[in-house]
């Protein structure tokens, strides 16, 4: 049975060969505590004698209940023996808190005083949070006060996502009890950064892209960054920068916008061990760069004559293809060219003035994907 439950003994009919009368019974509960004395009289119903024995141990030792009779021939010892093992009962404390917690962040614990059914004295309480940190620890007289002062305990789960167990372990004569269990969720918690850059930059130009203040309340490390600039050539694609080449960069990360105009939003991503996480993205607008040309000739001549232009090769920091080539000669005339034309003249491009005197201006233009642009003067 177990400590500080009754117990109920039931005794059974005399047996004697003489006719003598028992006229009082005396139990020895084999604890320590007084005899119980009965009269025949006063003998109970059913025979039935009930008894609580305050502390049990853990060891399993039996305890002798003996029954001693009193009869008109004196006093008979141990007249019954029964043994009977007390077991101890493992003290216990109430404990309440949130079924779960996001990592980094403090967790409350409220504390119950311990309850014990049997006469057990509590030397020290130790609390396991169940993460491998530190257990607090305290004395009887400790946790008194702290049950006084409310019975409140804090702890921070340094990472997520796992589920410990909290138990409350007890110290006593007895033995080390566990007390109480709680288990937790801790929750894994996102890390964030700063993302961050220039709102717009020119087509063939290095765009600089910031990732900083990296934060993490749980204990996880990032061990890389996907970078998704938005003019990948497939879906899916992206730029793998490792924790250690980001941070000798300065957080700073460049690409190359090959072509504008367009509008693109980066997407920052960072992996630890807890998986890949969403940082944060940038809009960011690449302009379209003119094409241009240098162009060359005479300042002057005569009427009649034939005058030669000639056009260097062509500049364009994006990747344009141009579909067609216009000279206007500046007296009313213009001359057009495919790109096959323009590039079978390797840049010597010539013209017959019929009149003068006069100022002419030439202007040299092209047609691409983007629009039509001036290329030159002369």
């Amino acid at each position: 049975m177990s400590e500080g439950s009754p117990y109920t003994l039931t005794l059974g009919p005399v047996q004697d060969v003489a006719a003598d009368t028992v006229s009082e019974y005396r139990i020895d509960w084999g604890d320590g505590s007084p005899l119980q004395i009965v009269s025949s009289a006063a003998m109970p119903a059913g025979r039935q004698f009930e008894h609580t024995y305050a502390d049990g141990a853990t060891s399993g030792t039996a305890r002798q209940i003996a029954v001693t009779l009193v009869d008109e021939d004196g006093t008979h010892l141990n007249a019954a023996v029964h043994p009977l093992v007390v077991l101890d009962v493992a003290p216990t404390v109430s404990t309440t808190g949130a079924a779960s917690v996001a990592e980094g962040a403090l967790y409350t614990l409220t504390l119950g005083p311990r309850v014990d059914p049997g006469l057990d004295s509590a030397v020290l309480y130790r609390i396991d949070w169940g993460d491998g940190s530190t257990q607090n620890q305290y004395t009887a007289t400790e946790y008194a006060a702290l049950i006084a002062g409310g019975g409140t305990v804090t702890h921070r789960f340094a990472d997520g996502a796992s589920s410990p167990t909290i138990t409350v372990h007890v110290f006593d004569e007895d033995g080390e009890h566990v007390a109480a269990s709680r288990s937790v969720s801790v929750i894994d918690v996102a890390p964030t950064a700063t993302v961050s850059g220039a709102a717009s930059v020119n087509e063939g130009s290095v765009y600089s892209l910031s990732i900083t203040n990296l934060v993490d309340p749980g204990a996880d490390t990032v061990s890389s960054y996907r970078i998704v600039w938005g003019d990948e050539a497939s879906p899916g694609d992206y730029q793998l920068v490792t924790a250690q080449a980001l941070a000798a960069s300065g957080g700073v990360v460049q690409h190359t916008y090959a072509d504008g105009a367009a509008s693109h939003v980066v997407q920052v991503s960072a992996a630890n061990e807890e998986g890949l996480f969403a940082l944060g993205t940038q809009a960011v607008t690449v302009n379209n760069v003119a094409p241009a040309i240098t162009v060359s000739a005479a300042a002057s001549i005569a009427e009649g004559g034939s005058y030669t232009l000639t056009v260097g090769p062509i500049t364009d920091p994006g990747a344009d293809t141009r579909s067609s080539y216009t000279i206007a000669w500046g007296d009313g005339l213009s001359d057009s060219f495919t790109a096959a034309e323009w590039t079978a003249a390797a840049g010597a491009f010539t013209h017959t003035y019929a009149d003068g005197p006069g100022n002419a201006v030439i202007t040299v233009s092209t047609t691409d994907e983007d629009g039509s642009f001036t290329l030159g003067t002369q």
